[in-house]
């Protein structure tokens, strides 16, 4: 039971927190350059 699920899950999270982390950095490249055009 417990092997068939150990392996997939630490991949499948680190992807995910992968995913959020460079969409992060894209919203903040994003924002800094909406408020720098907006002063």
């Amino acid at each position: 039971k417990d092997s068939k699920y150990d392996k997939p899950f630490p991949y499948a999270n680190g992807l995910v927190i992968a995913f959020y982390e460079n969409n992060l950095k894209l919203m903040q490249h994003l924002y800094h350059r909406l408020a720098s055009n907006n002063l």
